[in-house]
Parts: structure tokens; sequence; C-alpha cells
């Protein structure tokens, strides 16, 4: 999974997101989000045109946090995460009780 983190300098919320993805243990990349929007060559084929879109959803306002090719508010960001997490704790379960019960027959 790779998330990126659309932030400015002095944003409160900014920081709040990264200290959510932080204490999720979720690794993340940082881009200054007014950089992020300049065009250039390529912008339609990087995600920019993306981000842009994105950020007219959320009234230009960052944090925008973009999970693999989807780009999300804060809000909405948090929310996929958490899913995933839970996805992968699911599954992490299910492994673990097949090696139990594989140990158990094994006379383990």
């Amino acid at each position: 999974m790779k998330v990126i983190v659309y932030s400015i300098p002095s944003c409160g919320i900014c920081e709040a997101a990264k200290d959510k993805l932080r204490i999720m243990k979720i690794p993340f990349k940082v881009a200054n989000f007014e950089m992020s929007l300049d065009l250039h060559p390529g912008w339609r084929d990087d995600g920019t045109s993306e981000l842009l879109s994105a950020a007219a959803l959320n009234n230009n306002h960052p944090p925008i946090i973009r999970v693999d090719d989807q780009f999300y508010t804060y809000s909405a960001a948090m929310k996929v995460l958490r899913g995933m997490q839970s996805e992968a704790a699911a599954v992490y379960s299910v492994c673990q009780g097949d090696k139990r019960e594989i140990t158990s027959k094994n006379g383990g």
C-alpha cells in the first residue's frame, strides 16, 4: 500500500493526519500540497489531475491523502485505511487459526 499525505506547512489537520497514520503504523510519504498542484509536463499522467479534482471537492483545503491510486479527504482516507487494517487483521487471525489447527493435527 502506498500512502502520500499532501499537506502544507503550519496546517494543524495535516499534522493530525500524519500523527494518526503514525499511530496506525501506516508508512507514508509527505508531499507539498501547493507545489503538487503546479502544472508541469506529464501532469495528466502522474496523478496531478486527480489531485486537482480531489482538492476541488475538498474546497482546496489540505490534507488530501492518496492511498495507492485513489485520492481522499482526511476523514474518508481514515475510513478506508481502518477498513484495510481490519481486513488485514481478519486474514491474519484466520491464518493463525489455520496454523493452530495444523499444529494440533500434527500432535504439536
